[in-house]
């Protein structure tokens, strides 16, 4: 194993580093002189017992983080290889050597489901402790293997049944949360952290299992150890061909991190052992594999067993556990800065998020901090929802314009006989009045398009609000739908209410003159605007011009007029003959010209560049007057939410709650990391 250099293009952006060359690893097999020597090397480079508890309280704490998608890159050494690659094989070798009642479980299935943490501790007496998120071992001082084995397994059941609601044991799921196995004895001659992985296996979970070991092992701040039967070309080992991988993203394809561990020795072919040893002979020292031989001892435990023709300080769990040591202190030692920072900046993303969900459920104080923002851009809405309305209002005043008085239908005066009982004055006073009601009567249709557009105006509005609020990322959901039902409740009533005010009801027989909640428009029907007949009118009443009123007659209307006279006195009139009409035929035109004439006055006429006139200019207006009153109300409508009940009642909703309860477990779990880093 090479430790990684400043210019290795393996490093990963902002991932830890250190710089160094270390020295090569002690050797197995040495004379008195040597083996101090290597113990005063192996102290001086291993991490002592402060360190090595702090370092597995920190991957303890990476891996918890892990499951919430949150990634901690802590220097570790970490075991990975196939499924039944004699990866727990491994450790429990290493447990039997240190003469530890603590067991990994092996077996031809699949046996890791989570990291597994194995320290090594030096200590007076042989204790086992298994810990996990939610898990501790009642295990006692005189525990047996099986009851180890047990507890691991019991310890990674419970991480799996959180994290996959209806876990089963039969069930093939996999956690980046470990277990920790912490091995403590007076025989442990180096201590160490080392973590086992899952293995990597086949079928449908087999990509979620590799992308959880990339995970772990792509940090430039880890040991890989490449475990994998030796009788394995290297070519097809799963767990080598992951650490070299350079896709998606590069690992270690040079191999500066990587130790390569051939297992299973023994049953390896000649030619692959030949091959092997050619290569460890072959390679420098940082870079030799590691051989692991075993055979059984007499009470029936794996130990470790001499390999022939391998170089002793390249074989054996001991010699393992110190080159592993040696390069693992260093790397520790030199990365904690850039640990640190990992977290603390990790801490500052957490710090930001409770400033936006609260780091405690929400109060007073905090509700009215939610309801700021709130009513602010409610009130910014609500202003601009006049300026909105000029558009409509506009096309409502132009559709108004084109039913004014002057495009009044003559066919439409319904007066064709006079009233022989009644004053030239008052002739046709009740057809004006119907001719008036009838033009009248057309506004109301371009009135309800123009309360349609306003209450769609109000719906863009609020969903303009709406889309606003969403962004602030901290309002409960039944407090935004609230709004939206008080907004377009207030609008729905506005348009109601404008209706009822300004147009008569859709029922004609309502129509009593009078009445208490007559509109707008029905009391301009039924008031005619004051009106005298003139010294003109009376003469051109009484005297006449008649071929002169003719002439602005429609041939329709003349045609009419001609029929009801020869219907009411028997005489023909032939007006295309350009003869004088007969006397009531003059007079019918005269009083039918001042009915339009009085009409057209009543009703006003208006356009794009004069203020309109008569009862238009006054339905206009109130129009105009009740949509601004209408919009100040919306304009305040952010008081309203302010004081509102139920809009206060859904902010109290912590709609946090299930959020906060993790981030505040992540800051508690970053807070001990942090204290861990400093005693590194």
């Amino acid at each position: 194993i090479k430790p990684y250099s400043s210019g290795s293009r393996n490093r990963k952006a902002g991932a830890p580093k250190y710089s160094g060359r270390l020295e090569v690893w002690a050797k197995l097999e040495r004379p008195n002189d040597a083996v101090a020597e290597q113990k005063t090397h192996s102290e001086a480079s291993a991490l002592n017992t402060t360190e090595l508890t702090a370092l597995s309280n920190i991957l303890s704490i990476a891996g918890q983080l892990s499951a919430d998608n949150i990634t901690i890159n802590a220097p570790k050494v970490a075991v990975v290889g196939g499924q039944s690659a004699g990866k727990s094989t491994i450790f429990n070798v290493i447990l039997e050597g240190i003469n530890s009642v603590a067991r990994f479980p092996t077996g031809d299935g699949t046996c890791t489901k989570v990291p597994t943490i194995l320290k090594l501790q030096k200590g007076s007496s042989n204790a086992v402790q298994v810990s996990a998120p939610g898990y501790s071992s009642p295990l006692s001082p005189s525990a047996s293997s099986a009851e180890i084995v047990a507890a691991i397994k019991a310890a990674q059941r419970t991480i799996l049944v959180n994290e996959f609601p209806g876990y089963q044991d039969d069930h093939v799921k996999f956690s980046p949360t470990p277990v920790m196995l912490t091995a403590i004895s007076p025989n442990v001659p180096t201590e160490i952290v080392m973590v086992d992985l899952p293995g990597m296996v086949a079928g449908p979970q087999a990509e979620d299992v590799k992308s959880m070991v990339r995970g772990q092992i792509i940090s430039t701040n880890t040991l890989i150890v490449s475990a994998g039967k030796a009788d394995n070309d290297d070519g097809v080992d799963e767990g080598l061909a992951l650490a070299r991988a350079t896709a998606p993203e590069a690992i270690d394809p040079s191999g500066e991190r990587t130790l390569r561990l051939y297992t299973f020795w023994k049953q390896a072919r000649d030619i692959r052992q030949d091959q092997i040893k050619r290569d460890i002979n072959a390679a420098p020292p940082q870079s030799k594999a590691h051989v692991l031989d075993l055979k059984k001892s007499s009470d029936g435990n794996l130990v470790t067993d001499f390999a022939a023709g391998v170089p002793s300080d390249c074989q054996g769990t001991g010699r393992l556990v110190v080159r592993l040591a040696n390069a693992l202190g260093p790397l520790v030692r030199n990365t904690k800065d850039e640990l640190r920072q990992q977290l603390e900046t990790e801490m500052q993303r957490i710090a930001a998020r409770l400033d936006v969900i609260g780091d405690k459920p929400p109060d007073e104080s905090r509700i009215a901090k939610r309801l700021q923002p709130v009513q602010n851009i409610l009130s910014v809405v609500g202003h601009d929802l006049d300026d909105n309305c000029n558009d409509m209002t506009h096309t409502f005043n132009a559709e108004l314009y084109a039913l004014g008085g002057d495009k009044i239908d003559e066919m439409r005066v319904d007066f064709w006989q006079l009233n022989l009982f009644e004053l030239p004055f008052f002739q046709g006073e009740q057809a004006t009045l119907q001719t008036v009601k009838n033009q009248m009567e057309l506004w109301i249709k371009p009135f309800k398009e123009l309360m349609e557009a306003f209450y769609e105006e109000c719906n863009k509005s609020i969903e303009k609000v709406l889309a606003e609020l969403e962004k602030l990322d901290d309002l409960p959901m039944a407090f935004l739908d609230e709004i939206k039902s008080m907004w377009l409740t207030d609008a729905k009533k506005a348009v109601e209410a404008m209706t009822s005010r300004l147009i008569p009801p859709d029922n004609k027989a309502l129509w009593v003159p009078g009445r208490e909640d007559e509109s707008a428009l029905e009391k301009m029907m039924n008031k005619p605007p004051s009106k005298t007949m003139t010294k003109e009118e009376m003469a051109d009443y009484l005297s006449p011009d008649s071929l002169k009123s003719l002439a602005d007659v429609c041939d329709e209307a003349k045609e009419k007029l001609a029929a009801q006279c020869k219907k009411i006195s028997g005489e023909e009139f032939d007006y295309k003959a350009g003869k004088e009409p007969p006397m009531m035929v003059q007079m019918l035109v005269v009083v039918r010209k001042r009915i339009l004439e009085s009409a057209k006055q009543w009703v006003g006429v208006g356009s794009a560049y004069e203020n309109p006139t008569g009862q238009m200019n006054g339905f206009v207006n109130k129009v105009q007057e009740d949509i601004k009153q209408t919009c100040i109300q919306f304009s305040k409508f952010e008081r309203k939410v302010g004081t509102n009940q139920s809009c206060l009642e859904c902010l109290k909703e912590d709609k946090y709650e299930v959020e906060r309860y993790k981030v505040l477990k992540h800051k508690e779990l970053l807070q001990h990391a942090i204290y861990e880093v400093g005693k590194l």
